[in-house]
């Protein structure tokens, strides 16, 4: 603050930037809460206080006492650390704040967890994404969204799994462990996805998800399974009959334009029973 005002004061030219600040600033504060929109202002408020460091500098250099500026410096700290009008967020806000900042960085290190070379390094990556989601949870148990990627990316890690035995056709020493794994990482994925349903209903983007946890729930019962075959055959039509019942709301509800998606998931889920209403 300090800086703004002996800058415009020496030169009208800084409005400019002060005019950027004070619109773009009235503007966050009107729609955003979240500080890393605020972050393209902070270069030219580090150059006001550069100004103002500067300033204070130079009038003790020539032993001057800037009663001005000083006035003004502890005015504005007064402003900042008081609150008189009440403008700073709350401890939840400020919670929520961060929250949302830790889930952006996790669907970053998820994205880029998806373009990693080999399997091994993507299940890598995932769980680094995954834990940077489970922070962002922890500080804000309402928030839906890193709920939901939690479970999109244990799926992601659990069709690692599976590619084990693509890539390997003669596993046997960790067949069983590697089995386990994939299904343990779909089963808390749809526990995941069942927990940001009860946190926000309205919001459905995650039923999709959950049927691919079931989709490829069938596909390890199918190919990796001790089980009997009739046993398998109740299993996967069970899902399966979830997921038709799950894609048929997501299709009349409208909520998101993604019919192609929902028939895919819904035809492939037929195909499977198909597959196996014979046994």
């Amino acid at each position: 603050i300090l800086g703004i005002i002996l800058a415009g004061a020496k030169s009208p030219k800084v409005n400019l930037l002060l005019l950027f600040v004070l619109v773009y600033g009235f503007s966050i504060v009107m729609f955003f809460v979240t500080s890393r929109y605020r972050l393209p202002v902070v270069p030219i408020l580090i150059i006001f206080a550069s100004f103002a460091i500067l300033r204070l500098f130079e009038n003790i250099k020539n032993r001057t006492i800037p009663w001005k500026s000083l006035l003004i410096l502890v005015f504005a700290v007064c402003l900042v650390n008081v609150d008189i009008f009440h403008l700073k967020p709350g401890p939840k806000k400020l919670l929520a704040s961060e929250a949302e900042s830790w889930y952006y960085i996790g669907r970053a290190e998820g994205d880029q967890a998806k373009n990693e070379m080999g399997y091994k390094i993507q299940i890598e990556a995932y769980k680094k994404a995954i834990m940077t989601m489970q922070k962002s949870v922890a500080m804000d148990s309402n928030f839906s969204s890193p709920l939901t990627f939690i479970g999109i990316y244990k799926i992601e890690i659990a069709k690692n799994l599976m590619r084990t035995f693509e890539t390997n056709t003669h596993i046997t020493k960790d067949r069983t462990s590697i089995v386990n794994d994939a299904i343990r990482n779909l089963d808390e994925a749809r526990k995941n996805f069942r927990i940001a349903q009860r946190i926000d209903p309205q919001f459905t983007s995650f039923l999709y998800n959950f049927c691919l946890a079931l989709y490829y729930r069938n596909i390890i019962e199918y190919n990796l399974s001790d089980n009997t075959p009739k046993v398998i055959a109740k299993n996967i039509i069970k899902r399966c009959n979830k997921i038709d019942r799950i894609t048929n709301e997501l299709l009349q509800s409208n909520q998101f334009k993604k019919y192609e998606m929902y028939y895919e998931i819904k035809r492939k889920a037929r195909l499977q029973q198909q597959a196996v209403s014979g046994k």
